[in-house]
């Protein structure tokens, strides 16, 4: 009898098609798409409910008039048995991105699409326990209907599709489809977590503790982008990108790092929060060279923490921002694609920005530079240039004074006249550590010839060049690498590696060679 059935609901589907190609002014013509080549793929649930769903496709590789008939199944084998169709190769081909809203970085194919259907199938099958749908052959064999990625579309209907009449007299097409109702039934489960996540959050509100975060940025997942399965998708949860991937804790301050690159502390002070983060991005463009922009306080996300994560309460919406975006899903996954960093190499930077946070200049240091980089990356090299310069003064002024303690046995107030003075220049410091054997002759030629450029740029209002302005970023990177290598002699911390790669594609030192220090 299922046999029978089965090619049943082919014959139906054949007659169908055939007559919506013959009558051009049918009202079924232009409202949904029947040419030629035609496939229909059909999902037939039995029991309890009977109901089916269809996917029209017009695959140029397949025949025309080609009906898969899946089913007839039971409600609690769906899931299992759909899942196993959605891997086949016609439902893993990719579809527009702006067809289907996928985590930044996750390409859609039609096995989401085929999610969808089976949504709004389960959801209509439901609705049946409850609802005495009238007989949809009035006006059109199909009580639902919908565009998915044109020109895919889908059809639900209750029962079985091959009792109906294929064609009526009275037949308007597809003309009382409520476009709105899949969207309403489908957000229908969203709307249960949701509320059914009221008293929950209520109950937890006690054990969470304040807490501020910020993406990283650009878009990064941790350990791996985030994966469900196909009941899943069709179940409604939402992407796993807010499960917290690490819990540790950074200067006495639990942290949580998520999957979708929010990172966290539990603090209530913003400014603080923000320090220790520009310090771990500072160190993250170091030691693994990732291209991180500073995060501005703008960026900051503002909630509370509890065992069930992180609950956004404020953001700043004013002045949006790629980060913002991130939070607020504004962005389409095609706009951007997401970097990787796992959780280990998360816990190594937290360890290295508590040494680097306990010694405050050069805390400040690091974040000047992450300034200075996130500068560069925006092409702004003259302000990128003339922010890495501030820290290679400082840095000459430190290392100097420690040579004239150390070997020369000048007391303070006699190095102070010297390094600190007013009288006292840049190009004299960089003289007396030349004479001094702080720094090498090559050395001294490169930062005396940036220094040229610093003044030309101060005074005579030149703009510096993408190369000029690489060429001190790796610089100053390497020096504060050192600097903070001489930190973690004794900490058991795996030092800083400084790898000098090619910052963007049009600059020149792709194979740059930094002087040592």
């Amino acid at each position: 009898m299922e046999d029978r059935a089965d090619q049943n609901i082919e014959e139906w589907w054949i007659k169908y098609i055939q007559h919506v190609r013959q009558s051009a002014d049918s009202p079924l013509t232009g409202i949904n798409d029947y040419s030629s080549p035609c496939q229909v793929e059909v999902f037939w649930v039995k029991e309890p409910i009977e109901g089916q769903a269809h996917v029209i496709t017009h695959d140029p590789d397949r025949s025309d008039l080609q009906i898969i008939v899946n089913g007839p199944y039971h409600g609690h084998n769906l899931m299992e048995e759909v899942s196993s169709i959605s891997r086949e190769d016609r439902w893993q081909l990719e579809i527009p991105p702006q067809d289907y809203r996928t985590p930044p970085g996750v390409h859609p194919t039609r096995e989401d699409l085929l999610s969808t259907v089976i949504s709004s199938l389960t959801n209509k099958i439901e609705q049946a326990i409850y609802t005495n749908f009238p007989s949809s052959s009035y006006h059109s064999p199909f009580l639902e209907s919908r565009v998915l990625s044109p020109p895919i579309f889908f059809g639900i209907n209750i029962g079985n599709i091959s009792r109906q009449a294929p064609v009526d007299k009275e037949d308007n097409g597809d003309q009382s489809t409520e476009y709105s109702d899949n969207k309403k039934t489908g957000d229908s489960e969203e709307e249960k977590d949701r509320n059914g996540s009221e008293s929950n959050d209520q109950q937890n509100d006690e054990e969470r503790h304040q807490a501020v975060g910020g993406f990283i940025y650009p878009a990064t997942w941790v350990d791996s982008a985030p994966e469900r399965s196909f009941s899943e998708k069709v179940w409604g949860p939402p992407h796993r990108e807010d499960e917290i991937i690490l819990r540790t804790d950074v200067n006495g301050n639990n942290f949580f790092a998520f999957r979708n690159g929010l990172l966290s502390i539990h603090h209530d002070d913003g400014s603080r929060v923000l320090s220790l983060l520009n310090t771990f991005f500072g160190i993250g463009i170091l030691g693994r060279h990732f291209q991180w922009r500073s995060l501005q306080g703008r960026e900051l996300i503002g909630g509370r923490m509890g065992p069930d994560g992180f609950k956004s309460m404020s953001y700043e919406t004013s002045t949006p921002s790629g980060r913002n975006q991130i939070f607020s899903f504004d962005s389409q996954p095609s706009d951007y694609e997401r970097g990787l960093i796992t959780s280990d190499e998360i816990e190594w930077i937290l360890r290295v920005t508590e040494i680097v946070d306990s010694a405050p200049h050069l805390g400040d240091q690091i974040r000047l530079h992450l300034q200075a980089h996130t500068h560069f990356l925006d092409d702004e090299y003259t302000a990128s240039f003339l922010l890495n310069w501030n820290i290679v003064e400082q840095h000459i002024e430190s290392i100097l004074d420690r040579t004239l303690k150390n070997e020369y046995n000048l007391n303070s107030k006699r190095r102070d006249d010297r390094i600190g003075g007013s009288h006292w220049f840049i190009s004299h410091r960089l003289e007396v550590a030349e004479i001094t054997d702080t720094i090498d002759e090559n050395l001294y030629s490169l930062l005396t010839d940036h220094r040229k450029k610093r003044n030309s740029v101060v005074h005579e209002m030149e703009v510096v060049s993408a190369e000029r302005s690489e060429d001190l970023d790796h610089l100053v990177s390497e020096l504060l690498t050192r600097t903070v290598n001489e930190k973690l002699d004794s900490t058991g911390i795996a030092p800083v590696q400084h790898i000098a790669r090619r910052m963007k594609p049009n600059t020149r030192r792709g194979d740059y060679n930094p002087v040592k220090w």
